[in-house]
């Protein structure tokens, strides 16, 4: 695939699933929580995605997260 490597091997590295993470996760859940970052929260590839799919989106920072642009707003 252009954006992701689906292949197991390649999904594990992306992810960095061998890092000893998910005792934390286990004990408190992972929604929510500011504490931790988790890579397969990660959107790094959400702009190449949102081009490809014709979508334009803008930084919102105040929460942090991306929005979809209305074609309105120009």
């Amino acid at each position: 695939d252009k954006h992701f490597d689906l292949r197991p091997g390649a999904i594990i590295k992306d992810l960095d699933l061998l890092r000893p993470i998910y005792k934390a996760t286990a004990t408190y859940g992972h929604f929510g929580r500011v504490d931790a970052r988790f890579s397969w929260e990660e959107t790094s590839k959400a702009t190449a995605l949102a081009a490809d799919a014709g979508i334009r989106i803008r930084a919102d920072r105040t929460a942090g997260a991306e929005v979809r642009q209305s074609s309105a707003a120009g």
